[in-house]
């Protein structure tokens, strides 16, 4: 026989760690433990792990705002201790290939800035729609020859035709399509 932690009468236990009679004890219980846990007054005033500001802390909260939580996970991140500033401003703006106005530029997507060829989805549309003819999967069209590029095995073969004639053929294999690509361009 054992003796309930809530309401302390006897009952037979059905497993060997059972401590409470019935399921409502076990909440009950479980309920006044953790009103107790929030009601009592914390021994010592808390400081922001960053920035050294007194808060009254909720739960485990170690920062006072947001801002300190993310200022101080760089701040762990970077191995000197400064806080990283990735974000490289370009000292002029990119021109959109399509209408000639400045690409702007937008700090959270800094690292494709470089490849961005457009100014907005409307020119990067526009332009596709007037160049379609010329692009169709791995082939391309340049002044009547069709060039084909070939994945053969590990590497890339181009051939060009004129009509359904075979007229040139790429001498070496590429390891690249970029490469396949630029070689076939460079022979028109």
């Amino acid at each position: 026989m054992k003796k309930c932690k809530q309401c302390g009468c006897e009952f037979e236990p059905l497993t060997h760690n059972q401590q409470f009679c019935k399921k409502e004890c076990g909440r009950e219980y479980n309920l006044k433990i953790r009103r107790d846990r929030y009601k009592q007054p914390l021994k010592r005033i808390e400081y922001c792990v960053y920035c050294g500001k007194p808060l009254n802390p909720y739960g485990s909260q170690k920062y006072c705002n947001a801002e300190c939580r993310r200022l101080h996970r760089n701040q762990k991140r970077n191995k000197s201790g400064r806080i990283c500033n990735r974000v490289v401003v370009p000292e002029t703006l990119k021109k959109c290939e399509y209408c000639g106005k400045d690409i702007p530029f937008n700090k959270n997507y800094a690292s494709t800035y470089s490849r961005k060829k457009y100014c907005s989805r409307e020119c990067c549309s526009n332009s596709f729609k007037e160049h379609r003819e010329r692009f169709s999967g791995n082939q391309l069209v340049i002044d009547g020859f069709k060039i084909i590029i070939k994945h053969i095995g590990n590497n890339f073969m181009w051939d060009a035709y004129k009509g359904n004639k075979l007229v040139l053929k790429g001498s070496n294999p590429f390891g690249t399509f970029i490469e396949c690509k630029k070689d076939a361009l460079s022979a028109f």
